[in-house]
């Protein structure tokens, strides 16, 4: 999958931290005042640009993910002031733009391909003859048909995510936790974009085996939000007429009482 770079945070700058590559993800290990070492994973198909400062080291295999993500990478002096060399993508190159401002510059191909993406757009052919003033109109008469729901409202392009796993792979943690921050064990919240959202969930949802994943985000609907379950749980979400409710799969027997009754979590 390879991210849009509005999908993607700005920059990060790091100092003294040697950056390795685990079975999860790439993570810095930086050294604590009092002798200890913590371990910070690092979102790299969430940021643009990371900046490697003073006292810096980073692993082939963490270099590699870097480059698989299309994150550049820059070593920088003492706080990011002076570059003395970078590492860019071979994906991020000016090719599209310069095609792009060729397109633009000429009248006769600019009309042409915004008439193509109308159509791409929209499902519906221009009349021959179109001026470019009249494709505008047309596309705005259309534009509310694209919105959410018919709401008038255009969905924005990141949105927070939440998501839960119990018992996954070690390799979908590892993408989760290059786009998403792990606060705790198995839980990983950000601010991605829709398409990268689904994209994450597919991955976690096929992959989740005998093991389970919430995923819950906002959408346009009265609760102002969707929960999305994956694998075996005692919590079942259930649609009442749109309203999401959960409800709890029975663990004792009928005629048994509350002898064996296991807590509502």
């Amino acid at each position: 999958m390879l991210p849009r770079v509005a999908d993607s945070l700005s920059f990060l700058y790091l100092e003294n931290v040697r950056v390795v590559q685990d079975d999860t993800g790439v993570c810095a290990y930086v050294e604590q005042p009092d002798g200890g070492t913590s371990r910070v994973y690092l979102p790299v198909a969430a940021i643009s640009c990371i900046l490697f400062g003073t006292g810096t080291s980073v692993t082939q295999p963490a270099m590699a993910t870097c480059a698989r993500h299309n994150t550049t990478v820059l070593w920088t002096g003492a706080g990011g002031v002076r570059m003395y060399s970078g590492s860019l993508a071979p994906n991020l190159t000016t090719e599209w733009l310069e095609r792009q401002v060729r397109a633009w510059a000429d009248d006769s191909t600019r009309l042409a391909v915004a008439a193509r993406m109308y159509s791409m757009r929209f499902g519906a052919e221009v009349p021959a003859g179109t001026s470019l003033n009249t494709l505008r109109g047309l596309e705005g008469q259309s534009k509310p048909e694209s919105t959410m729901a018919g709401t008038g409202r255009i969905e924005p392009d990141a949105q927070f995510v939440v998501i839960s796993t119990t018992a996954v792979p070690d390799y979908v943690r590892g993408s989760l936790s290059r786009w998403l921050t792990e606060p705790a064990p198995g839980l990983y919240v950000g601010s991605i974009s829709a398409r990268v959202r689904d994209s994450l969930w597919e991955q976690v949802s096929a992959a989740v085996g005998e093991g389970a994943a919430v995923c819950v985000h906002p959408t346009d609907n009265e609760q102002r939000y969707v929960i999305k379950t994956a694998g075996e749980r005692r919590r079942r979400v259930m649609d009442f007429d749109g309203l999401q409710l959960i409800a709890f799969r029975d663990l004792n027997p009928p005629g048994q009482g509350n002898q064996n009754e296991q807590p509502p979590f």
